[in-house]
């Protein structure tokens, strides 16, 4: 049986099973005929069309099971498909048919990421590299782990400064680093990183709100109000743009703009946390303790891990210092306590 023959029956009988069409192709169709099978589903893969690409991608590993190439793509459109733990599957059969194969380790690391299982993934990225130290995207995707995951920020620096070098301009990189250099209070750098994001895409609000922020810790106030009204431009209807610039105008004391800007936000988005902590800080700072309590309070609930419950968990005990509620302090610090020992847990 041809090849087109095939995928006539794949295509068209819409009745039959995948899994027979797949058997069908499997005993009906020569070996030379996969490679034409993954180059028609290559297209639609590299334009990350996964649901389109999977069929033809699959036929030609049903057609010919050990081809490296065929499993890795088969996993990677498992993977971006959302099913992580099938696509771990195919990866681990190629790494027992080649334990030197780079591509493999890269993509099981992401996949590991994902099922959160970060030290494994670390290992897998670091094979990765140890057998192909010229692959920008293998420093890139370890530099996501350590910056989102591990929380190793100069580690996610070195990493996508590598990845640069190696040629992996894009926004997501600059975007990436330059808030690894924010954590770590190196906003001029930051700054930089984010004018080069912006440089490639300047239609991308994210940017502007993330420069925002290192310009406003940096005393470039007015520019900072300047890029988060540009930002709020872009997405009038993100609640984002609105939080930040009422935490601008909150930070450089103008609290009733802080407030209209937090208002709109909270609006727009009444789930976030931060926007009810940013708020419950400025009445505290402008006296109104019981507004500040409940919105505080409104915060702590909605946060949704131990690192935001410990940021909330601060300004509450700020309040109750100031307020000198000892009781409520008290009670504070146990949560504080609690929470610091539940996050040294997950390091």
């Amino acid at each position: 049986m041809s090849m087109n023959a095939c995928y006539t029956i794949v295509s068209n009988n819409m009745r039959i099973s995948s899994i027979i069409l797949f058997s069908i192709l499997a005993f009906s169709c020569d070996k030379s005929n996969a490679d034409e099978f993954f180059t028609r589903g290559a297209i639609a893969y590299n334009e990350r069309k996964f649901s389109e690409a999977f069929p033809d991608l699959k036929a030609a590993y049903i057609i010919d099971s050990s081809n490296l190439k065929y499993i890795h793509a088969i996993a990677f459109c498992y993977q971006e498909l959302d099913s992580p733990k099938t696509a771990l599957k195919y990866i681990n059969r190629g790494i027992e048919l080649d334990q030197s194969y780079p591509r493999f380790y890269n993509c099981r690391g992401r996949i590991l990421e994902k099922l959160k299982f970060y030290e494994a993934s670390l290992v897998d990225f670091n094979t990765a590299i140890n057998i192909d130290s010229s692959n920008a995207f293998f420093y890139y995707n370890r530099g996501r782990l350590n910056f989102n995951s591990i929380k190793n920020y100069r580690s996610a620096i070195t990493d996508f400064t590598t990845a640069k070098e190696l040629g992996h301009v894009t926004w997501d990189l600059f975007n990436y680093r330059g808030c690894a250099y924010a954590k770590l209070d190196l906003d001029e750098e930051a700054v930089l990183d984010f004018t080069s994001a912006i440089g490639i895409d300047s239609l991308r609000a994210k940017g502007y709100r993330n420069r925002a922020t290192s310009l406003n810790k940096t005393s470039n106030y007015n520019k900072a109000l300047e890029d988060l009204g540009f930002a709020i431009q872009l997405e009038p209807m993100n609640h984002l743009g609105y939080s930040f610039r009422g935490r601008v105008h909150r930070l450089n004391g103008e609290y009733e703009k802080a407030f209209s800007d937090l208002n709109i936000a909270i609006s727009l988005d009444s789930m976030d946390y931060n926007n009810y902590m940013c708020r419950g800080v400025a009445h505290q700072n402008t006296g109104n303790y019981v507004l500040a309590e409940t919105d505080l309070i409104r915060s702590l609930k909605l946060a949704t891990n131990h690192v935001d419950s410990a940021d909330v968990l601060k300004e509450l005990s700020e309040l109750f210092i100031e307020t000198e509620e000892v009781q409520k302090l008290k009670e504070i610090s146990f949560l504080i306590e609690k929470t610091q020992k539940q996050i040294a847990n997950i390091k």
